[in-house]
């Protein structure tokens, strides 16, 4: 088991996290965060999460999470592949941190075992045909979670939206 399960999110207003597999935004600095963050540790995804990505994340255990491919399918392109979430938890080392890091689906599965989660809010309307399932008020319970670091962040000459990153603990 890792030694803690955590999810990175980035999320426009609506909720919208993917239109048509694929980000609905370009933020380089965004993306350069999520690889200081994640570099060295367990990525945890969906199979067309992984698909969209189209490649292995360098300086990461990549697990896929899929009921269509079978175990040691893909090994050879670096993955690891797992049928369920659970499977796959079991399979990150227990050095590593285990990142969440879509699709809805997955996202969904793991929210009550998440430990923290690192939302990027885009502040952008965009359109969208996949949604963060946890930002409801029947999923999220704020009072269970605690805000320890808060960043507005104008949008850089390689974003197209200003972010608010945000660090949120589970107490």
């Amino acid at each position: 088991m890792p030694s803690s399960i955590q999810m990175v999110v980035a999320v426009g207003y609506g909720g919208v996290i993917g239109h048509g597999d694929q980000l609905p935004w370009r933020l380089s600095t965004d993306l350069q965060f999520f690889k200081q963050l994640t570099v060295g540790h367990a990525l945890i995804m969906g199979r067309r999460t992984y698909e969209s990505i189209g490649r292995p994340l360098p300086g990461r255990t990549n697990v896929v999470v899929s009921r269509s491919w079978e175990a040691g399918e893909h090994a050879d392109r670096g993955i690891v592949v797992a049928g369920s979430l659970e499977d796959a938890l079991i399979r990150v080392p227990s050095h590593q941190h285990a990142f969440v890091v879509g699709g809805a689906q997955i996202y969904h599965a793991a929210w009550p075992l998440c430990q923290r989660l690192w939302l990027t809010q885009v502040l952008a309307k965009v359109p969208g045909d996949t949604f963060f399932p946890n930002l409801t008020p029947d999923r999220w319970n704020k009072s269970q979670w605690r805000c320890t670091r808060w960043c507005y962040l104008p949008a850089g000459s390689r974003d197209q939206w200003p972010t608010i990153r945000q660090l949120w603990v589970r107490l």
